[in-house]
């Protein structure tokens, strides 16, 4: 199978260095609705630009934060260049690192448990499920009927248990074997 991970998406054995949180959550904020490859490409175009810090962030005004955000193909640039002033404003690479998954949900703008999970799986190590269209899908066809966010990850994470395999393994191996990016490297 084709993998196309970019770097700031891969857990790391090490700690996290703030600069690399802020990269991290900028990361996850993009991945809001849209392809892991388009929130990559998109993540590789703040890159260029110099724009995966909250000091860069909070130095540029919102019109050249929303132009870049629709010039790099991310969907709701206003909205993501609003998510992004408003939590760069807020918070320090390390303040967010301390947030637990809950905190981040409260506190941080345009962030939701799947997100959130993302985000503490990488930097915590931690083993939440992070609840996708695919993860719906595999949770659909192994009879869960949960409506929400955290009974599907109480039902996926008991599916994990089931096949002798960590939460994470299993969302991996879902998520990486039903993505349209694959699906098309395949071809």
């Amino acid at each position: 199978m084709h993998e196309t991970n970019i770097d700031i998406d891969k857990p790391k054995p090490e700690e996290w260095a703030p600069a690399e949180v802020e990269r991290l959550f900028i990361f996850c904020l993009f991945d809001r609705a849209m392809p892991y490859e388009k929130v990559s490409k998109a993540f590789e175009f703040f890159d260029r630009y110099g724009m995966l810090s909250f000091d860069k962030i909070r130095a540029c005004d919102f019109g050249y934060l929303s132009d870049v955000c629709k010039a790099s193909g991310l969907r709701f640039p206003n909205e993501t260049a609003k998510f992004l002033r408003e939590n760069a404003r807020a918070h320090t690479g390390t303040s967010i690192k301390k947030m637990t998954r809950d905190e981040l949900v409260k506190n941080c703008p345009g962030i939701g448990y799947k997100l959130a999970s993302m985000f503490c799986n990488r930097v915590h190590k931690t083993q939440y499920a992070i609840i996708d269209v695919h993860i719906d899908r595999f949770l659909a066809k192994h009879g869960s009927t949960s409506k929400t966010y955290l009974g599907k990850e109480k039902d996926f994470i008991k599916i994990a248990e089931e096949l002798g395999k960590t939460p994470e393994a299993l969302d991996w191996e879902v998520w990486n074997g039903n993505r349209i990016g694959n699906k098309v490297n395949r071809k």
